[in-house]
């Protein structure tokens, strides 16, 4: 009597290849079942669900030990978080990102994880912080107003330790003196954290002749910033120093 073949739905087959990982105890087991499931999403045109098999594989890897494919991972999987509008998934992958930075003696790309992450919007279920909601938010703990604002703390922390003579911050070896500035450019995900707007208050400029400007700056930082200095660069540029 001939079998009956059935196709299964792309939740089924998620389930089925989770189910099937559980069974090993090598992270590399269960990393080569994610990815075959990834490659049958992706030949399938489900970009979500293989950037979930991705975001597996990451936290496999990231368990295992090896921060580098963890980080390229989770970098690959925030780029759709981000335009998808995911927050509560993206503080979670950012999360890990911050750890692997830590990890991978990368100050800047720590500095960067964590400001985007102190400035994500407010979502549902991110004010009160218990061990399930910590657990399932991954290594950065619930996204609360208060954790936010250790978040930032964070990042300053980390930049006194470069200027002051009491050594480097602790996480990382002695790579801090690479932090030197970031660019929030159009396409950065730092365009979040802080916000520029100039307006000219004149129609035409004259090659050498005074320009008035206004520019007004929108944070969206849980604790205050003061802006240091304001330097006007060639072409229309301007070059921030501010203090979180």
């Amino acid at each position: 009597m001939p079998q009956s073949h059935c196709s299964l739905s792309d939740t089924e087959y998620t389930s089925y290849a989770l189910s099937e990982a559980e069974r090993f105890q090598d992270s590399y087991e269960i990393i080569a079942l994610f990815r075959k499931a990834y490659e049958s999403f992706q030949s399938l045109g489900a970009t979500r669900m293989a950037s979930a098999c991705s975001s597996g594989m990451a936290i496999e890897y990231y368990a295992a030990g090896d921060f580098s494919n963890a980080k390229q991972l989770f970098d690959s999987v925030a780029g759709l978080y981000r335009q998808e509008g995911w927050t509560s998934l993206l503080w979670e992958n950012l999360g890990y990102l911050r750890e692997c930075s830590m990890k991978l003696n990368s100050p800047k790309d720590f500095i960067s994880y964590s400001l985007e992450m102190a400035a994500l919007p407010l979502f549902s279920g991110s004010g009160e912080e218990n061990r399930e909601n910590k657990i399932k938010s991954g290594p950065a703990g619930s996204p609360t107003i208060s954790r936010r604002e250790n978040i930032q703390q964070e990042v300053i922390n980390v930049l006194e330790r470069k200027q002051s003579s009491e050594g480097t911050y602790d996480g990382f070896n002695n790579a801090i003196e690479e932090v030197t500035h970031l660019d929030i450019d159009q396409i950065s995900p730092l365009r979040m954290v802080l916000t520029a707007s100039v307006a000219f208050h004149d129609q035409s400029v004259k090659p050498g002749s005074p320009l008035l400007v206004s520019v007004s700056l929108l944070s969206h930082l849980p604790s205050p910033v003061v802006v240091d200095q304001l330097e006007p660069w060639r072409f229309c540029s301007i070059n921030l120093t501010v203090t979180l």
